[in-house]
């Protein structure tokens, strides 16, 4: 079987980056014997010191487009920000999140995407309603919450019991404890 001359043709080859505005156009390389030079439209537009085998790639990364340059943990850092920064709700969300079971960073990706879709107003009230009704099962949730248009929706009002009530409510003295271990009968 012979092999593939696709292949053959890039085991024997080296590539060199140009600059991305340049792709799709003809290009002029002129290989010295340390470097390559690249032209366009009669200027200079890459340089590269020679590869040294065959097969190899060489890349610039100021060809790459400026949104292409960015590490990973740069685009998680802005998603975050972005996320957390339309409200206090959001935040909150967010943190929720962080203690799940899931892909943080799939999740804060797709809260990103609800965010530049739906805007900061609508992410905080879809966040603000998930986590009133303890719905902090992803971002899915959210997302659920947004393309049904829930977020705008008032929220019902639940009266908070305050401290001093919960406290006559639940707690007794300790006395009663004791009582009780004793074996003695406790009046409620």
């Amino acid at each position: 079987m012979s092999p593939d001359p696709q292949s053959a043709a890039s085991s024997y080859s080296n590539y060199y980056s140009v600059p991305y505005r340049l792709v799709g156009t003809k290009v002029l390389a002129r290989l010295g014997e340390s470097e390559l030079t690249v032209f366009a439209e009669g200027a200079s537009v890459a340089s590269h010191a020679r590869a040294r085998g065959k097969g190899q790639n060489v890349t610039d990364l100021a060809h790459y487009p400026e949104t292409k340059r960015i590490s990973s943990q740069e685009i998680h850092r802005r998603r975050l920000l972005a996320v957390r920064t339309s409200g206090p709700y959001s935040a909150l969300f967010v943190h929720e999140l962080k203690q799940g079971p899931w892909v943080f960073g799939d999740q804060l990706a797709r809260l990103a995407q609800l965010l530049g879709a739906y805007g900061p107003e609508a992410l905080e009230q879809a966040c603000q309603r998930a986590l009133f009704f303890g719905a902090t099962d992803g971002a899915k949730r959210i997302e659920r919450i947004l393309v049904a248009g829930l977020q705008q929706l008032p929220l019902p009002h639940v009266p908070r019991p305050s401290a001093l009530a919960v406290a006559r409510d639940f707690a007794r003295p300790l006395q009663e404890y004791d009582a009780l271990l004793r074996g003695e009968e406790v009046r409620a």
